[in-house]
């Protein structure tokens, strides 16, 4: 297995300390999305069916099950957590999925066999970046429709702090944003300039 760092574009001195701190973590994960990608490749004909035949119960069945449902078990912790949950002593505490997936799954779909292995986990890998939020705020960020998918802490007006800094700021630190792939952020782009809602 390559080096857990490889699967980032992490130029951040904290954020490349702290994803070597995950190693095991992004391990583990690598495993369980390999297990994914397959699945994902054996069911794709159905799921191509599916988005033929327009079947919106079969296709939120398999983007949820196959996709959302298993990527939601992986975690990687980035050192981000909200002031609300640090203030609540974490007695109401979640980890948050920072990069939603549920939106991700038919761009995953349409291109999971022509993406190497490789290819997959780097562009799958940012989706199991977690934060620690409040659980209200983890239910605000996960209604939110419409809202890019870089902008949705700044919309739901969370303030972080990140890693052992002491001043906090509202929505992501840029050196995280800057983990997700730019084939994702402009498939998400697309979709809300569109109006798509899978869900």
């Amino acid at each position: 297995m390559q080096n857990s760092l490889n699967y980032f574009n992490a130029t951040n001195p904290k954020v490349i300390g702290l994803l070597i701190d995950q190693d095991k973590s992004i391990r583990n994960n690598v495993l369980k999305l390999k297990s994914v990608r397959k699945t994902m490749i054996w069911n794709k004909p159905y799921r191509d069916k599916c988005v033929q035949t327009d079947d919106v119960h079969g296709l939120r069945t398999i983007y949820h099950d196959i996709f959302f449902g298993k990527i939601s078990e992986c975690k990687i912790y980035t050192g981000v957590q909200s002031v609300a949950d640090l203030e609540s002593n974490n007695t109401k505490s979640t980890g948050e999925h920072i990069f939603p997936s549920f939106g991700m799954a038919p761009y995953f779909y349409d291109n999971v066999n022509n993406w190497s292995e490789e290819k997959f986990l780097k562009n799958a890998l940012p989706l199991c970046l977690v934060s620690k939020t409040t659980s209200q705020q983890n239910t605000d960020l996960s209604n939110q429709k419409n809202v890019l998918i870089l902008d949705k802490y700044e919309v739901a007006n969370i303030e972080c702090y990140f890693c052992d800094e002491y001043s906090s700021q509202i929505g992501l630190p840029k050196c995280i944003k800057d983990l997700l792939p730019i084939e994702l952020i402009e498939y998400d782009r697309k979709n809300i300039k569109k109006g798509v809602d899978i869900w």
